[in-house]
């Protein structure tokens, strides 16, 4: 794609970056920018970027333990944002369009959920307070720490000049704390140690301030402040996210009218299931709509529905390679978009890639990740770590599973006519006997190979047949 912010839906990974220079966790920075616009991964990955770029950090700088509800609640953010996006269609908006729906619909309340969870376990100063326009959230939190940890004055009096200045241009708001800074606090105490502190809650309460009054400079941020403290105040929130996505929606679409007969002549008759004739008319319209959206804006938003639809005309004339060309272009620009449509792309593109000649199996691990990730499906293969082997995401009889599946997706009747797919027979389901009479041996060729079975047909060696099969049948009859 030509703009990485194409793609309506922040991946997890811009999520994961956002958090990590909100909190000073830059050791990761290299790591995130390089992941941060990938939409393909392996799942398991996500699970490691939280650990390692955040909880664990966390846990070194803040001394929290990893069963802590801090980590829960960010990791059930997560689930929930991937679960969003696999369900909920921004087909034919825009990042700019969906920013501000997401702060006010999904993250402000995830946040508030969040200061909530450690006010209630940490104590500190009201969540609400953190969020004035006129304070800063550090000053607040230190203002509250000077008059709640009854040794913090001894321990202020004990630092030297550079020390002091530092924590005096925090509650300036001259300076933001660094997450360096706010670790080696009780480090710096030069005097008899202030049993009165609770340090690891001092971090906590510094580092979320850190965070917050980070976000607040953030232009998208910015324009929520007021409604997160609103609602923290216990006020009542009118906005509705799936409401203001269809809205906008219904406005993209009215710019889309002069190609709706086409489109809905594309939606009806390429349907998989109904009957067709007249290749080249739907390719005409096909081909049609999509110069005239080219020179559009409303050409990226909806390229993945023509290369999807495209793709579908390629089965049903009877050309897999292609169709697998056009299904990895739809897929690529359907992810972190277009909803549920995103499970009926893979579905289809599975059946697919899977009944070439050659499986195209890089694709079908692209495939079943995504699958993973959004909620359609669970891993079939039980390992921990993230990996680019095939095996360790996909077995063999998936591949089969999904290549018996092409008739079923694709029946005989939704293609064009005098189109056969050529698919074999494969080995699905148990092998059944039900005359075992018809098997006869050959005495003179005691090394020959026989196919048995009427459900699909096994090759075997009659020697194993006559002597293990038969064997254990008269045994257990």
């Amino acid at each position: 794609m030509d703009n990485k912010y194409d793609f309506p839906y922040p991946t997890p990974f811009e999520a994961i970056r956002v958090i990590t220079n909100a909190l000073d966790l830059k050791h990761s920075n290299k790591y995130l920018d390089e992941r941060a616009f990938t939409r393909v991964y392996d799942p398991r990955e996500l699970k490691e970027a939280l650990t390692n770029c955040i909880f664990r950090p966390i846990e070194r700088y803040v001394g929290l333990k990893s069963d802590n509800p801090f980590f829960e609640s960010i990791e059930r953010t997560f689930n929930d944002y991937m679960q969003m996006i696999g369900t909920v269609s921004a087909e034919g908006l825009l990042r700019t369009d969906m920013m501000p729906i997401l702060l006010n619909g999904f993250i402000k309340y995830h946040l508030e959920d969040l200061v909530l969870s450690m006010f209630q376990h940490f104590e500190g100063p009201h969540p609400s307070t953190l969020f004035s326009r006129d304070t800063s959230a550090v000053t607040t939190s230190l203002n509250w720490i000077s008059n709640n940890e009854n040794g913090w004055s001894s321990y202020l009096s004990s630092l030297n000049k550079e020390q002091k200045d530092r924590i005096s241009s925090w509650i300036r708001s001259t300076d933001l704390p660094s997450s360096q800074s706010i670790q080696l606090l009780q480090k710096n105490y030069n005097g008899p140690r202030p049993e009165q502190i609770d340090w690891q809650r001092v971090r906590i309460l510094l580092f979320s301030a850190r965070a917050i009054d980070w976000l607040k400079k953030e232009d998208s941020f910015g324009l929520v402040i007021d409604e997160i403290r609103l609602s923290l105040w216990g006020g009542k929130s009118n906005f509705d996210m799936v409401k203001k996505i269809a809205t906008l929606q219904s406005a993209a679409r009215d710019s889309l009218s002069p190609l709706m007969h086409n489109l809905s002549i594309l939606q009806q008759g390429l349907r998989r299931t109904v009957s067709k004739d007249a290749p080249q008319k739907y390719m005409a319209i096909l081909e049609s709509t999509r110069s005239q959206l080219l020179s559009t804006p409303q050409y990226g938003p909806n390229k993945y529905w023509l290369d999807w639809h495209e793709a579908r005309w390629c089965v049903f004339s009877g050309d897999l390679r292609q169709a697998n060309i056009l299904y990895k272009m739809a897929f690529e620009d359907a992810l972190f978009r277009s909803g549920k449509a995103q499970k009926a792309i893979i579905e289809e593109a599975l059946v697919v890639a899977a009944s070439l000649d050659t499986p195209d199996r890089v694709f079908l691990k692209h495939l079943k990740w995504s699958l993973i990730q959004f909620g359609y499906d669970i891993a079939s293969v039980n390992t921990e770590q993230s990996s680019n082997q095939f095996s360790d995401t996909i077995e063999d009889w998936e591949i089969n599973l999904w290549k018996a599946g092409l008739k079923n997706k694709f029946p005989d009747i939704g293609l064009f006519p005098d189109v056969q797919l050529n698919t074999e027979t494969i080995k699905m389901g148990p092998l059944l006997f039900t005359d075992l009479s018809k098997v006869k041996p050959d005495f003179r060729n005691p090394n020959r190979q026989i196919k048995i079975g009427e459900t699909w047909k096994k090759v075997t060696p009659q020697l194993v047949w006559f002597g293990v099969f038969q064997g254990s049948c008269r045994l257990s009859c």
